[in-house]
């Protein structure tokens, strides 16, 4: 009987992780006023972007709604999410035909916004805020903040155009964080060129 005790703590550790692993990144951010660490010159898509040196590329598709063309970062532990996605033409196309509008960004950004709500049921969705006095970037910028009792994400989307191809740029991370993470989020579209 001892010994399957003795047994038992290391395979909490094992089982668990560190308890302090998960906070490594948030504490990164935490030295540095709640602000995202040294930025990196990214070239993907078509795009320069900068993002923190606290961003991984990874292979998860988790934020983009069409893996396809997209390129995912992610921070060690997964606390902060970060996706560029290229739409495709005929993908702009059907959301514009669906929002029977002339404008693809308000189409893309319908779109968007539809696509992370349908994924929930209690969510509070930000009215759309225009970003080219915010970023010199033409495009809108949507907050999606999920109420759970478990785990509350929430969610920057921003819809932009730019050098005639049209973009969805998303950051996830924990409800708690995100209004910290809005200036870091409109720093990185601030970037693109």
């Amino acid at each position: 009987m001892r010994f399957y005790i003795l047994l038992l703590i290391p395979l909490s550790f094992i089982l668990t992780g560190c308890p302090d692993s998960y906070d490594k990144t948030i504490r990164k951010i935490r030295q540095n006023n709640m602000d995202f660490t040294n930025s990196k010159p990214q070239h993907e898509l078509g795009l320069g972007f900068n993002l923190s040196e606290l961003f991984e590329k990874t292979t998860s598709t988790t934020l983009a709604f069409s893996s396809n063309k997209s390129v995912n970062y992610a921070t060690e532990y997964n606390e902060i999410l970060f996706s560029i996605e290229k739409m495709s033409d005929n993908h702009t196309k059907v959301a514009t035909l669906m929002k029977d509008s002339d404008d693809p960004l308000d189409a893309l950004r319908d779109y968007a916004v539809g696509m992370r709500a349908n994924q929930y049921d209690n969510l509070h969705i930000s009215e759309a805020r225009e970003l080219y006095s915010l970023t010199k970037k033409k495009g809108w910028l949507t907050l999606i903040q999920v109420e759970n009792d478990y785990y509350s994400p929430c969610y920057l989307i921003a819809t932009i155009s730019y050098k005639g191809s049209y973009y969805i740029v998303q950051l996830s991370t924990s409800r708690d964080y995100c209004d910290y993470f809005y200036n870091d989020f409109l720093d990185i579209i601030k970037s693109i060129k």
